[in-house]
């Protein structure tokens, strides 16, 4: 076994590589991902010494002689709450600031975006030609999805959670959003996109964005047979042989499926969001009636506690599938907040990606097509004062403020002469490769 890094700078002072690679005796490399009290955000050194390994890789070696690479396993240091939280927005949004032009052109939006986007590329290319597979147990958003999501194999536990938040940041949901969403059925990739919707395992795999869903305690086994089996039998490992594999019913997605479906078929924001407030209304009728109907029963019954144990499971599922979050609100309710408070232009944006991506029929499966919507898009939108707003009110000087967009609402969006020629541009965006030449 033999291990590397390429860390350099003040990283490699510390003896921390951010990004740890290990070739197994069987062929396996191994990128470990190891930025634990970052959630490994990805920094664009992580994403340039990824780009390295991977064209290494994709010309069959390991570090320039280790042997063939025959399989590339994609994972999180031991102690990380996180598979990857997304891209390091803090880094980006200095590189956006900065005065100095050495600074900005090292880490602006566009230079992290192209190559963020150049290892999405390659890393599909690879799975193309050898196993890849992600193991995820924790949190995987963002940036860090377009990594996981390049895997044959998407391997992750019950309590892994899933989310594409940009529109929270002032851009659109990308890398390779605009392709790798549409494993999901239905209208499921727009609601995941516009409201930045958390799916935990089951979801995730009851909507194509996850293969396998095992336990926790699973995955230190699982890991020791991928790093020392042949590569070959890596499919039946992750299924016969894999004991720790779950066998679970219905996930909640599927039963949001009927009202995610109609929902988000409409073609503006604001229809959207009327019939999430419908839907919402009438989600708020039926609680009422459920309860007006516990205390009838109550005082049938003649008992002093109206509601029964019954009835309090009736009220936490009122209408199936729509599970509460840790705050008690419904996901409709989530949706509707998240369109309330995040970007308008990010939301007029990502609807229109979401059907050009459609329109062209990326739900067949063409990564570069898609990373070329979401390249036009963000190399716009990185560099509108929105971003920056978005960012300092998430994690930066202004945590905790709410944000104040350029835009009042979505009509204004649509009015504005430069998000006009922007959708038009996207429209007539050419494949990720061609974008960039």
């Amino acid at each position: 076994m033999s291990t590397m890094s390429s860390t350099t700078g003040p990283e490699a002072a510390q003896h921390q590589p951010h990004v740890m690679a290990t070739f197994h005796p069987n062929g396996v490399l191994e990128l470990q991902l190891n930025r634990p009290k970052a959630l490994n955000a990805l920094s664009l050194s992580m994403l340039h010494e990824m780009k390295i390994y991977v064209e290494g890789a994709l010309v069959g070696k390991s570090d320039g002689g280790e042997g063939a690479v025959k399989a590339l396993i994609l994972t999180a240091s031991e102690d990380s709450r996180a598979f990857s939280a997304g891209g390091d927005i803090k880094e980006v949004l200095a590189g956006r600031l900065s005065q100095d032009e050495a600074i900005k052109k090292g880490c602006d939006p566009l230079t992290y975006i192209t190559v963020e986007y150049q290892v999405d590329s390659l890393l599909h290319k690879l799975a193309a030609k050898v196993p890849v597979v992600a193991v995820c147990d924790g949190i995987v958003m963002g940036g860090g999805a377009g990594i996981f999501q390049s895997a044959t194999f998407r391997v992750v536990t019950p309590t892994s959670t899933f989310a594409m938040p940009e529109c929270r940041i002032a851009i659109l949901p990308d890398a390779g959003a605009m392709s790798f969403l549409f494993r999901a059925p239905g209208e499921v990739p727009l609601y995941c996109a516009l409201t930045g919707a958390r799916l935990q395992g089951r979801c995730m795999q009851a909507a194509g964005l996850a293969t396998h869903v095992v336990e926790s305690q699973g995955i230190p086994n699982l890991l020791s047979l991928l790093r020392t089996e042949d590569p070959e039998d890596f499919t039946e490992i992750l299924t016969t042989r894999q004991v720790a594999e779950m066998e679970l019913g219905e996930a909640p997605i599927e039963a949001r499926r009927p009202v995610i479906d109609a929902v988000f078929a409409h073609n503006t924001v604001r229809e959207i969001y009327n019939a999430l407030v419908e839907v919402r209304q009438q989600e708020v009728q039926e609680a009422h009636a459920a309860e007006s109907a516990s205390v009838c029963r109550g005082k049938d019954l003649g008992g002093g506690n109206t509601k029964t144990e019954g009835t309090q499971g009736n009220e936490s599922n009122s209408v199936e599938g729509r599970g509460r979050n840790e705050r008690g609100e419904s996901w409709i309710e989530t949706a509707l907040a998240a369109l309330t408070s995040e970007c308008p232009a990010s939301h007029v944006v990502t609807l229109h990606a979401v059907r050009t991506a459609q329109c062209r029929g990326l739900d067949k499966w063409d990564i570069d097509q898609g990373l070329g919507i979401e390249h036009v898009a963000n190399r716009c939108l990185g560099f509108r004062q929105d971003f920056v707003e978005g960012v300092s009110t998430a994690v930066g000087t202004k945590k905790g403020s709410k944000p104040v967009w350029s835009h009042s609402d979505w009509e204004a969006v649509e009015r504005d002469p430069e998000i006009i020629k922007l959708l038009q541009a996207m429209t007539k965006s050419k494949d990720f490769w061609n974008e960039i030449s």
